[in-house]
């Protein structure tokens, strides 16, 4: 009987709702369209990009870390998107919710700083269908580097579950806009829903299927794949730790442009942003923080480092004057508390300051400056920016000069 009820309320809605998914024609899916069916085609070309995808930390997982499209209401309001995973036995404590927005497919900046809630959910009689689930934390974000298979992550207060939960957010967009990320490869069946309402402001998180399209799964629009939504599990109160790092830089033209740098070690900056090599650096923790002491740098000057006022669980290091090319850099930030009261006395990250380098292989080479060559004259976006040496907003002359001749350099 709820399958039914379920197929009556979505085909009656067809006439006034409809999910940006990907759509079939003279099917239920018609009340959902894709990012990409909606902007005719698959967008620009991802080659050479180098995606800034958060470590491969979280406990529950079904996505494989790449949108394919996107998801959003066609008339604008508020989305709901969700996914159930069952308990892992000792993974019980649920600490951070992370998700990814928007698709490479369509790039698309009027999604950065749409504000969002995550959503953790209980699964009261286990049975996997959320329509009884009963909310049990959340936590506001800000919607950042859309387009871009980013995770980001919100952290919430550690809260246990049993046997299956939900997680997902709420968030309200225009018409024209899908936030939802959404990978179609190898889908896992009936583990992501959706839901939502058309006046914004109306999205109902506490009872699913009492919003104007009531809670359903993916499949029932004959749509095939899974959010882009994950959870991590740790203990309560389990102490502060470094998740990810990154650079980046924004330009009179876009951005900001984040590159990935591994806390392993390992990743490059290729871009020098002006006459003076200089970056904003990002720690990514799995608590929000209240305080950091101090930040150093092995290569040019600390200008500024804090908390972002709209990402919490970070901090930014600010280094100007770092004219140290083919050099690893190690970026430290010291006496960090969180707003749990736990302390971490340095987190830092080591990588290497290569101009030119812009397939991040650790070396110059005629690979590089094909890759610049090849985008010559075009303004910098999600598929070119390292190309654009000098950060200017466009890939022209100047950074191809700069990368032929860092022609043979390379990491330590």
């Amino acid at each position: 009987m709820k399958h039914s009820i379920r197929t009556l309320s979505l085909t009656t809605l067809a006439l006034f709702v409809s999910l940006a998914i990907t759509a079939r024609a003279n099917s239920p899916s018609d009340l959902l369209s894709t990012a990409t069916r909606a902007h005719g085609g698959a967008g620009p070309s991802q080659t050479g990009k180098l995606f800034h995808f958060l470590p491969a930390t979280e406990t529950y997982i079904l996505d494989d870390g790449t949108a394919e499209d996107a998801v959003g209401l066609t008339l604008g309001g508020d989305i709901i998107s969700l996914n159930q995973f069952t308990v892992i036995p000792g993974d019980e404590t649920i600490n951070s919710i992370s998700i990814a927005w928007g698709t490479p497919a369509f790039f698309d900046p009027s999604l950065d700083g749409l504000p969002y809630t995550a959503v953790l959910w209980s699964d009261p009689n286990g049975d996997g269908q959320p329509d009884d689930a009963a909310v049990l934390a959340t936590a506001p974000g800000v919607v950042a580097s859309q387009g871009t298979n980013t995770f980001l992550i919100t952290p919430i207060t550690p809260t246990g579950v049993a046997t299956s939960f939900f997680v997902g957010f709420i968030i309200t967009h225009s018409a024209g806009q899908f936030p939802s990320a959404f990978d179609e490869s190898n889908p896992v069946f009936n583990r992501s829903f959706v839901a939502g309402a058309t006046a914004p402001g109306t999205g109902n998180i506490d009872c699913l299927p009492c919003n104007e399209l009531p809670v359903a799964p993916i499949e029932s629009f004959g749509l095939f794949g899974n959010w882009l939504i994950r959870a991590t599990a740790g203990t309560s109160g389990g102490g502060l730790t470094l998740l990810s790092a990154f650079s980046e830089k924004g330009s009179v033209r876009g951005g900001p442009w984040d590159i990935d740098l591994p806390l392993t070690g390992g990743g490059v900056e290729d871009r020098s942003g002006g006459p003076h090599i200089k970056f904003a650096l990002y720690f990514v923790f799995n608590n929000n923080l209240v305080s950091v002491g101090s930040a150093t740098t092995s290569c040019g000057t600390v200008a500024s480092f804090g908390i972002p006022s709209d990402a919490l669980n970070q901090a930014e290091v600010d280094i100007v004057n770092a004219a140290c090319n083919a050099s690893e850099v190690t970026v430290a930030v010291n006496n960090l508390v969180d707003d749990q009261g736990n302390t971490l006395a340095s987190a830092s990250i080591t990588f290497c300051l290569l101009l030119g380098d812009v397939n991040g292989d650790h070396v110059v080479d005629q690979h590089d400056v094909s890759n610049v060559n090849h985008h010559l004259g075009q303004s910098n976006d999600a598929s070119n920016f390292r190309d654009d040496i000098n950060n200017s907003g466009n890939i022209d002359g100047l950074d191809l000069k700069q990368t032929k001749k860092a022609v043979g350099t390379s990491c330590p």
